[in-house]
Formats: structure tokens, C-alpha cells, sequence
């Protein structure tokens, strides 16, 4: 499933990787002692660490300009 997940996050689509976040998210809210003990936790951290980058790196343009 891991291998699935980041052939998605591979995509340059930002649908293909919104999906992969709220599949993921979902599945760590309604499995939470599954999802700690998967392999999903490191993607997942990484995944919401580039959601994170992206965020505020388009705000902090959108201040710059």
C-alpha cells in the first residue's frame, strides 16, 4: 500500500496528491492504533511537511507581492 501511496505522491497532480493526504488522513483518524503501528507514519509526516511548504510558501509570496 506504502509503494501505491508514493507512486501518487509522485504525480505532479495536485489532485493525485490531495487524494493521498485525505485517504491517509482518514484512515489515521478512524484506525488510530493501526495507523501508529504501520508504515504509513513517516509518509504521512512527510506528505503533511510538503502540504506544510507549499501552504506557506505560496502565502509567503502572496505577501511579497
Amino acid at each position: 500500500m506504502l509503494d501505491f501511496f508514493e507512486f501518487l505522491q509522485s504525480h505532479e497532480s495536485n489532485k493525485f496528491k490531495e487524494y493521498n493526504y485525505r485517504i491517509i488522513k482518514e484512515f489515521s483518524e478512524k484506525n488510530k492504533e493501526q495507523f501508529l503501528q504501520s508504515n504509513l507514519v513517516d509518509f504521512m509526516n512527510e506528505v503533511a511537511k510538503q502540504r506544510r511548504g507549499n501552504f506557506f510558501s505560496y502565502e509567503y509570496l502572496l505577501i511579497l507581492s
